[in-house]
C-alpha cells in the first residue's frame, strides 16, 4: 500500500476525493490501516501552508468509518504567495523535519507494507509546487531508489491562474523529473472540456474536476489481475516498473472511458468492442474527449513508448485488449514489442459501470503544453520579468537555465518517439 502525501489546496482536495473513493470501492487494505484499537486510518500526510483546506478535509472525515490520524495534518500560518522559490527554499525547508517525521511514522508502521509514495500536487502555485518539490527531494534522499515515488501533478490552464505559473510549472517539472520514478499528469483544460461536453455541465467547478480526476486515478490504482491471473496490490511499484523505462520518459497520461455521468446510459450504450475502439483512437491521436474518437481517422499524431490498459467489470480477456490497443502504429520502436504493453483485468464493476476502461501511457501528450511553458517562460526570463521574486529566495538564473536545459532535453526525447 502506498503512502499518500498531499500538498497544497489542489493536492489535498483530490487526495481526499481519491481516499473516499478507494474506501467506497472496497480498497480497505490498500490505502488504509486498521490499528489495535479497531480504528481505521488513511495512510495520508496532509500538507498545506494555509490551514483552511486541511481543516475542511479533516472535518469531512469525522463522519466516515475511517479517519485521518491527528498528526496527519501539517500546516503553517501563511501560504507561499504563488512563489515556487518561497515554497521551496523557505516554507519547504522550514517544515521539512516535521513533514519527514510524519512520513517516517507511516513508513515504519509494522501493520503496513510500503508500496512507495504517491505525491499529489498542483504545479501553478507555490505550496503544492515549491513545498512539494522540496518534500519529494527529501523523500528520495531518505529512502533512496529502492522505494518508488510516483507523483500526481495537475497541469494549469494555459492562462488565467497565476502570472508566474509558467515559471512555477517549469521548476516543479524539473524537480519532479529528477526525484520521482514517474509523474501522472492531468490537465485542467482537458478535464474541463470532458465535463462540459460529456456531462452537459457548462459551469465547471474545481470540485467537479477533482472528482473526475479521483475517479480516473482510482481506476488505475485499485487492485487488479494481470494477464497471468496474478493479483496486483502494489500499484506504485507496478506503474514505475511497467511504464518508466528511462529518465526522459517519466511523464504518464491517463485516459478513461466511458465518459458519461449516468452509469445506466453506459450500460445501454457501450460494448467492450466499442470502448476499445474509441480508446484506440484517443491513444492514436492524443485526445482525451470521447467526442474526439473519430473512427475514420487513420493518421498517428501521438506515439507511446509504453502503456498499461485496465478494464474493470464485464470483459472478454486480455487477448482482445491487446489485439486492439497493442498496435504498432501507436508505439515507438524504441522499446521491444514484448515490453511496451501490459493489460490488467478485474471482474468487479467500477462505479456501477458495467465496463470501465482506463489506460496509462508514456506518450507524446505533453509536447504541446510543455512547449507553451518553455516558450512563455523563456520570454519572461529574457526580459527578467519577476525574477527578483525568485532570486530573493536563492533561486538564481543558473537554476532557471538548468531547468530549461533539462526540460528541453525531455521535449526533444518526446518528439523523437
Amino acid at each position: 500500500m502506498p503512502i499518500t502525501v498531499a500538498l497544497g489546496q489542489c493536492g489535498n482536495q483530490i487526495s481526499h476525493c481519491l481516499t473516499e473513493l478507494m474506501w467506497d470501492e472496497g480498497l480497505r487494505d490498500g490505502f488504509f490501516v486498521e490499528k489495535q484499537n479497531g480504528k481505521v486510518y488513511a495512510r495520508n500526510v496532509l500538507i498545506d501552508m494555509e490551514p483552511k483546506v486541511i481543516e475542511s478535509v479533516m472535518k469531512k472525515s469525522e463522519a466516515n468509518a475511517w479517519n485521518y490520524s491527528k498528526t496527519a495534518a501539517i500546516t503553517a500560518r501563511s501560504g507561499s504567495g504563488n512563489n515556487w522559490a518561497f515554497g521551496y527554499s523557505v516554507l519547504g525547508e522550514r517544515n521539512q523535519e516535521t513533514i519527514q517525521r510524519q512520513i517516517r511514522k507511516l513508513a515504519e508502521d509494522s501493520d503496513s507494507i510500503n508500496d512507495g509514495f504517491l505525491v499529489m500536487l498542483a504545479m501553478a502555485g507555490g505550496t503544492g509546487s515549491g513545498v512539494g518539490s522540496r518534500t519529494v527531494e527529501s523523500i528520495r534522499e531518505e529512502y533512496g531508489s529502492k522505494v518508488p515515488i510516483v507523483a500526481h501533478a495537475v497541469w494549469p490552464y494555459s492562462t488565467g491562474e497565476v502570472v508566474v505559473q509558467n515559471y512555477n510549472t517549469l521548476l516543479t517539472l524539473n524537480s519532479l523529473n529528477n526525484s520521482t520514478d514517474g509523474i501522472i499528469f492531468h490537465q485542467n483544460s482537458s478535464i474541463t472540456d470532458i465535463i462540459q461536453s460529456r456531462f452537459d455541465l457548462k459551469n465547471v467547478a474545481y470540485s467537479d474536476i477533482n472528482n473526475y480526476v479521483a475517479k480516473e486515478l482510482a481506476s488505475i490504482l485499485l487492485p487488479i489481475k494481470d494477464s497471468d491471473g496474478a493479483l496486483h496490490k502494489m500499484p506504485i511499484y507496478q506503474i514505475a516498473v511497467d511504464l518508466c523505462p528511462s529518465p526522459n520518459f517519466k511523464c504518464l497520461t491517463p485516459r478513461s472511458l466511458p465518459q458519461l455521468h449516468n452509469p445506466k446510459r453506459a450500460f445501454l450504450t457501450y460494448s467492450n468492442d466499442l470502448l476499445l475502439k474509441y480508446m484506440h483512437q484517443l491513444c492514436l491521436t492524443g485526445n482525451f474527449n470521447e467526442n474526439s474518437g473519430n473512427m475514420n481517422m487513420k493518421s498517428v499524431t501521438n506515439r507511446s513508448i509504453a502503456m498499461n490498459a485496465y478494464i474493470r467489470g464485464k470483459n472478454e480477456g486480455c487477448e482482445k485488449i491487446e489485439s486492439c490497443l497493442n498496435d504498432d502504429k501507436i508505439f515507438s520502436d524504441k522499446i521491444a514489442p514484448t515490453d511496451r504493453f501490459n493489460s490488467y483485468l478485474a471482474k468487479k464493476p467500477f462505479l456501477k459501470h458495467e465496463t470501465f476502461l482506463s489506460t496509462l501511457s508514456a506518450d507524446q501528450t505533453l509536447i504541446e503544453p510543455l512547449e507553451t511553458v518553455l516558450s512563455q517562460s523563456w520570454d519572461m526570463f529574457n526580459h527578467r520579468a519577476f525574477l527578483h521574486r525568485y532570486e530573493a529566495y536563492s533561486i538564481d538564473s543558473e537554476h532557471f537555465v538548468n531547468s530549461f536545459a533539462h526540460l528541453e532535453q525531455m521535449q526533444h526525447s518526446l518528439k523523437s518517439l
